[in-house]
């Protein structure tokens, strides 16, 4: 279901994000700005993905897809130390000289992104858009539930997985592939059906938001792909590794075998 998804152009990624090393020289007040703009969410003291905080000198920022928040000191207009810390408890977990933070939101959130969003809205739906909660809140620049279901509203043209993948990517996918991609395709176009009658949330063609089997299929050529038809699985027989609570070691099953086997275990 995910490779079916429409994504931003790349372009949007290569000139969206954002990359700090020590002796930068940064400007706060365009910086907020620029965070604002790419849908990060400012507030007192930083916990989650998606938000910032500025206090004086100092910039907290937890970047999407980041392990852990960063804080960049300045001094002056200069970058002096980038430092990954615990948001919990403040403390420093590692010194590092450069970063990189992706936008936000997979979509453009400035106020040239909302115009072309609300023109692109009015050229698809009819009826007045004043009566959609998702076109009035996107008007305040407020990020709506669903809004990614609209992501093509705020481009020229969209993107597949594929676009993001280096050129000697090898693609490894099962043979029944294309039956699982057609299941996918008719589950959408029954949502679809059941969906496209609310006026007041009025939704986008199928192919505006999802690539088509074919043309997903046709994108796989450009790459060297290894189909799997079929795996055979052998076992004789799983080691009896009960509980046994009456007993004072309830484990003792479980130990004797790990003593005694020469294989990896994976506990899950």
């Amino acid at each position: 279901p995910t490779l079916f998804n429409r994504l931003a152009p790349v372009s949007f990624l290569n000139h969206s994000g954002f990359c700090f090393k020590t002796g930068d020289t940064l400007n706060i007040d365009t910086l907020s700005k620029q965070l604002v703009d790419a849908t990060y969410h400012r507030v007192d003291q930083v916990f989650e993905h998606g938000e910032f905080a500025i206090r004086g000198s100092i910039v907290d920022l937890f970047p999407m897809g980041s392990e852990s928040p960063y804080r960049l000191e300045l001094f002056d207009d200069c970058i002096e130390t980038i430092r990954s810390f615990n948001p919990e408890t403040q403390r420093t977990i590692e010194k590092i000289s450069e970063m990189n933070c992706l936008p936000a939101k997979e979509f453009p959130f400035d106020d040239a992104a909302i115009i072309q969003f609300r023109q692109n809205w009015v050229d698809r739906f009819e009826g007045n858009p004043m009566q959609c909660a998702t076109y009035k809140d996107t008007s305040k620049h407020i990020v709506t539930p669903g809004i990614e279901y609209y992501l093509p509203l705020f481009f020229d043209e969209t993107a597949s997985l594929i676009d993001y993948l280096p050129d000697d990517s090898v693609l490894i996918h099962y043979h029944t592939i294309h039956e699982s991609a057609d299941r996918h395709q008719q589950d959408i176009k029954d949502r679809h059906d059941q969906l496209s009658h609310d006026i007041a949330r009025p939704i986008l063609r199928p192919d505006e938001v999802f690539w088509s089997t074919d043309a997903l299929f046709k994108a796989f050529k450009g790459f060297k792909q290894i189909q799997i038809k079929g795996v055979q699985v052998e076992s004789s027989g799983l080691a009896d590794l009960s509980i046994d609570h009456k007993t004072p070691e309830p484990l003792k099953k479980l130990d004797t075998f790990l003593k005694a086997t020469t294989t990896r275990v994976l506990f899950a």
